[in-house]
Parts: C-alpha cells; sequence; structure tokens
C-alpha cells in the first residue's frame, strides 16, 4: 500500500507535462470557438502544482474500497485536466467528460458494480439538470456532464455528496477569496468538483454512505 500511494502522489509530477501540453492543444485547436485571444502558457503554476499534489491525495482512500490502482490513475489524470481546462480556459471539454464517463464504467464492470455507477450517472445529470435550470448562469452545461461522468466512479448517495463537497468548497473558496480582491469575477465549478470526487469516499464512509 505504502507503494501504491507513492505512485498516486508521484502521478500528478509525472503527468503534469502532458496534462498541461494537452490544455493548451486543446485550447489551440478550438481558440476560435472563445472571444479572447489564445495566449500560450508556459508549464504549470505553483498552485496548479499543489492542487495536483492535494487532488491526488484526496484519492488514496478510493484505493481502500475495491478501486484499482490503474483506475485511481486514470481518474488522478483526466480530472486534473479538465480541472485546469476549467481553471484556465473557463470551459469543461464534453469530449474529456465522455472520457471519464467511459473510464468510469469500465472500471465499475471490472470492479462488479455496474449498475450503481450507471445509475449514480443518471442521477447526476437529472440533479445537475434541475440546478441547471434554477442556477441562471452559476452552472453551465459542461459542469453537468462532468459531475455526471464522475458519478460513475462513486456510489448513487456518494453522488450527492460530491456535489454537496463541491459547493462547499466553491463556497469557501469564494469567501476567502473576497477578502484578498475586490473584484467579483466567475469562478470555476470544475476544480471544486475535482477535489470533491477524492473526499466523497472518505466523507461518505464516515457517513455512512459506502
Amino acid at each position: 500500500m505504502t507503494l501504491t500511494a507513492v505512485g498516486v502522489l508521484l502521478w500528478p509530477c509525472l503527468a503534469g507535462p502532458c496534462i498541461w501540453r494537452w490544455a493548451e492543444a486543446y485550447r489551440r485547436r478550438y481558440a476560435a470557438e472563445w472571444s479572447e485571444p489564445f495566449t500560450p502558457r508556459r508549464g504549470l503554476t505553483r498552485a496548479e502544482w499543489c492542487f495536483g499534489f492535494f487532488a491526488a491525495l484526496s484519492l488514496l482512500p478510493g484505493l481502500n474500497t475495491g478501486r484499482s490502482l490503474i483506475g485511481t490513475l486514470v481518474l488522478c489524470g483526466l480530472s486534473l485536466l479538465a480541472a485546469l481546462c476549467d481553471a484556465r480556459y473557463g470551459v469543461l471539454p464534453r469530449r474529456l467528460s465522455l472520457l471519464l464517463f467511459l473510464a468510469g464504467v469500465a472500471e465499475s464492470i471490472v470492479a462488479g458494480y455496474f449498475l450503481s455507477a450507471l445509475t449514480a450517472s443518471l442521477l447526476a445529470v437529472a440533479v445537475a439538470g434541475i440546478l441547471y435550470g434554477f442556477a441562471r448562469g452559476g452552472m453551465g452545461q459542461g459542469d453537468i456532464w462532468y459531475y455526471a461522468a464522475l458519478a460513475a466512479w462513486l456510489s448513487p448517495l456518494q453522488t450527492f455528496l460530491l456535489l454537496w463537497l463541491a459547493a462547499l468548497l466553491g463556497a469557501c473558496f469564494g469567501i476567502l477569496s473576497r477578502g484578498f480582491s475586490s473584484r467579483r469575477q466567475a469562478t470555476p465549478f470544475g476544480p471544486f468538483l475535482t477535489l470533491a470526487v477524492g473526499l466523497a469516499t472518505p466523507v461518505g464512509s464516515w457517513l455512512g454512505y459506502g
């Protein structure tokens, strides 16, 4: 387990350069869809490296609940890529969410909880769709598909917990950020979903929502 934990924690360092290049390549390819001009960025910032480390750290408890090491690395890599795209460019690619969903389905088939994963994803689409109707711009369509893709890695009850934790993390970040800046700007929801998917497993087990 020690070697597995070290491998998961080193994964952002190993995959970080690839994740950065994938994000930049996606932004360059679909630059015409953005109103802002494309400006290449070199590497990851310190904040992005720290985010990747803590996101990987939050995924470690999932290894004790039947999730495979390969599945954890795939979930970590794809979710970090989604978080980076959303944080930098304010977009969550649907193709990336689809790939994450298919990987979660494959993991659930191997682990023997396919129906639970499918139910969780459908539940996430329904809940997020309702919230999207009431949010009035606070939650984008990309957030809905990304939320549904992450739900494929969780149980139906953990799906609700995922959304609640992401909203709590986002609210805390919004409150803290106001103390450092007087400017009001939109906060991407994807990074908080990425952090919450790892926290949903230990918190759900603690609350009895395994």
